[in-house]
């Protein structure tokens, strides 16, 4: 039998393995054309104490609204069609069952048909300077739109892979990076600010 994450989202490949976690391809089987959909499997830090999984869920279901809110108010930003969790047997160090519950965090996001910059990168190589201003013009007001939002956030994971072209030339920002507390992340060197990759953030909004 297949796997179905929350009783309907049927995987059909996995996309990436990024700072967040593990991106796949699904199904949504509760609809009636079974539409497509992009999930995040969270990474979750283990061993945690029963305060500071409060905290990441706390942590998970602000961010959760706050990225509705963006999907729901401007168009080059997909939208979140759902968020859960799910707690499973852990597995000791020997691969046997353990009396303890491991927690897995989803976020899924609407399916925007196309290739990202990377995959462009890839295919085509360097970018000529009139392509790239005509990137940054489609995504820059995005960005402005995210930083002058009532829940302002600064978009940690800016790069080729969260940057995404649908067939008519449209450009979406996707692959927010903004949930870190209690969250593992592996960092994208290439792109990554040192102090982000140290964990240690210099900005501050006071």
């Amino acid at each position: 039998m297949p796997l179905l994450l929350n009783g309907r989202y049927l995987p059909i490949r996995q996309i990436k393995v990024g700072v967040q976690g593990t991106t796949f391809l699904a199904e949504d089987l509760d609809s009636a054309t079974r539409r497509q959909c992009v999930i995040t499997q969270l990474w979750s830090k283990k061993q945690q104490s029963f305060q500071q999984m409060e905290e990441v869920k706390e942590k998970f279901r602000q961010e959760a609204k706050i990225l509705e809110l963006f999907g729901t108010e401007h168009f080059q930003i997909p939208s979140l069609l759902a968020h859960f969790k799910l707690d499973v047997p852990a597995f000791s160090e020997f691969r046997t069952l353990s009396p303890q519950i491991e927690s897995f965090f989803y976020l899924v996001r609407e399916y925007i048909e196309g290739q990202t910059l990377a995959q462009e990168l890839r295919q085509r190589g360097r970018f000529a300077e009139s392509t790239v201003i005509g990137i940054m013009q489609q995504i820059l007001p995005v960005l402005q739109f995210i930083h002058g939002h009532e829940y302002s956030k600064i978009h940690q994971n800016l790069n080729p892979e969260s940057i995404v072209q649908d067939p008519q030339g449209r450009f979406y920002l996707t692959d927010f990076g903004t949930i870190q507390k209690g969250m593992a992340t592996l960092p994208q060197t290439l792109f990554a600010p040192p102090e982000q990759q140290a964990d240690q953030p210099l900005l501050s909004f006071i």
